[in-house]
């Protein structure tokens, strides 16, 4: 599913080419998504751009006001089943991998596998684009 869940000034999805989406996949792109070329996001991964300030203001969670932030997910990028990516993430860099289950709260580098909760970098792809 692929919706804008609060409206915003910034609030649009740009697809590349070849991006496939899993059942129950998600993306929130209340911030602003732009997907490049041949990105995957697998099976019941949700991806959010938008989170409600709960740090101050009304005790009424809804009453306070929301937070939007943009995200660009590079080209070759693979997220996961099951992986949540959280609304400060800006970047997933080009040829990253986000693990299944994985709960990703921070930018990840070009080809870095990142994977657990919170998930951090395991290791760096090493990557033949010649052939």
């Amino acid at each position: 599913m692929v919706v804008a869940a609060h409206r915003s000034a910034s609030a649009a999805i740009a697809f590349g080419r070849g991006v496939e989406l899993g059942a129950d996949s998600y993306i929130d792109y209340s911030g602003g998504v732009e997907i490049g070329d041949r990105v995957a996001v697998s099976e019941g991964a949700k991806v959010f751009t938008h989170n409600h300030v709960v740090r101050s203001g009304h005790s009424d969670w809804h009453r306070n006001p929301i937070e939007f932030s943009p995200l660009r997910i590079e080209r070759e990028a693979w997220i996961g089943a099951c992986a949540v990516v959280l609304p400060r993430v800006r970047r997933i860099g080009r040829g990253a991998v986000v693990g299944a289950g994985a709960v990703l709260a921070e930018d990840v580098a070009d080809y870095a596998v990142y994977a657990g909760n919170p998930a951090r970098e395991v290791y760096r792809r090493t990557v033949d684009d010649a052939g």
